[in-house]
């Protein structure tokens, strides 16, 4: 009975830290009620205008759901909206902020945020299909640093 009780709590600590994968399933993904997506200008880089939309993806190792929205997009910068589920660390919510566009052959958008004991970074990469993204979420704190990764197709 000894040996089954610290498997399981073993087991648990792997599991809050991330280091195996959660069950993903289905979460209540809350949003702003005001989106509006705006139409890129028809003169912005086709891998940068493909970023204009809603995508959706499961962040690996922390079975996290995640929602990002390009409202609005240009060379140098795009409003966004990145929403995410409910996890064992996290709970659900959303943020509204003004990304920073880093244009090449592979565009991307980066975005962070600080809080009293961590700091967040979050880098989209456009992928070359124009229809799927590659995420990093890097997350620096007081107990370490821990990188997620997220792959996210576009959605209607």
């Amino acid at each position: 009975m000894k040996k089954i009780v610290i498997l399981l709590v073993f087991l648990l600590v792997l599991l809050v830290f991330g280091l195996i994968p959660k069950l993903a399933l289905p979460q209540d993904i809350p949003l702003p009620p005001d989106i509006e997506i705006v139409a890129p200008a028809p003169d912005l880089a086709k891998e940068i205008a493909a970023f204009s939309g809603k995508w959706k993806g499961v962040w690996d190792g922390a079975g996290l759901e995640a929602i990002l929205i390009v409202e609005e997009i240009d060379n140098n910068q795009a409003k966004i909206i990145y929403a995410w589920g409910e996890g064992l660390r996290d709970r659900k919510g959303y943020l509204q902020v003004i990304a920073k566009v880093i244009p090449g052959s592979k565009p991307k958008i980066e975005f962070g945020r600080k809080s009293n004991d961590s700091e967040v970074k979050f880098t989209f990469e456009m992928k070359k299909d124009l229809k799927s993204i590659k995420g990093i979420r890097e997350i620096h704190s007081r107990w370490g640093n821990f990188y997620y990764s997220i792959k996210m197709k576009k959605v209607d």
